[in-house]
């Protein structure tokens, strides 16, 4: 029960952990594409 247990709050862990990554990955990009759009502004 307690092996279950601990699987399920790794899966949870990693979920979460995926998520903070995703959301940093699609923040960096649109961060890029913004800087992109800025330079060919000028």
């Amino acid at each position: 029960m307690i092996a279950k247990a601990n699987s399920v709050a790794a899966e949870g862990l990693r979920n979460v952990v995926w998520h903070i990554r995703e959301k940093c990955y699609i923040a960096a990009l649109e961060l890029f594409l913004a800087k992109e759009n800025l330079l060919q502004g000028f």
